[in-house]
């Protein structure tokens, strides 16, 4: 007579063999399937356009469809200054922009966003901010050289890459003008 118990016992074991082999067949299967991994591409050294090379644009057009003329003949230069809607440290410059022009006052400052139309002027409403404001979507970026927010470039009155970096104060801006020697190329008003 067979037992009952011991056949039930076989058979779950048979069954248990059968999903372990089928399982490994098809985690092969997808194995081969799979495409191979993407090489892993070196991170990008320079994130943003090169000293002293000619800034892609010559001019903008701010909010207020007035035109923001980055080869300006009445000024030293331009601080240009970029961000992003939603962005923490971007956050941090926004009150600092209007103290920005007013220090440097013999530069021209001015501001790339990214970000909605009803965004950047919830930006602009809320720190009162004066200085012009040319807004673009995120992948238009690309056309600026940077991804890291915030940025700033400091150009000439030609258009040239003078300096650049990560700003959110006056002191880090009043350090991209600074020359060599550490004196600054403007006096602070």
């Amino acid at each position: 007579m067979v037992n009952y118990v011991q056949l039930s016992t076989l058979l779950e074991w048979c069954f248990i063999i059968f999903l372990l082999i089928n399982s490994l067949y098809m985690y092969r299967k997808l194995h081969e399937r799979s495409p191979e991994p993407a090489p892993q591409q070196e991170p990008q050294q320079n994130n943003s356009l090169p000293f002293h090379h000619v800034f892609p644009v010559d001019h903008l057009i701010d909010t207020t469809n007035n035109p923001i003329e980055l080869h300006p003949v009445d000024a030293q230069g331009t601080i240009l200054m970029l961000s992003v809607y939603g962005c923490s440290s971007c956050a941090e410059l926004y009150p600092n922009m209007n103290a920005i022009a007013d220090a440097f006052s013999e530069y021209q400052v001015a501001a790339i966003m990214v970000g909605t139309e009803e965004e950047i002027n919830q930006i602009i409403d809320k720190h009162h901010l004066r200085i012009p404001i040319h807004r673009i979507e995120m992948h238009q970026m690309g056309h600026f050289g940077t991804f890291t927010f915030p940025f700033c470039y400091v150009l000439s009155n030609e258009g040239l890459i003078l300096n650049k970096g990560h700003v959110q104060t006056i002191d880090e801006v009043s350090s991209l003008l600074a020359t060599e020697d550490g004196t600054l190329n403007v006096k602070i008003s």
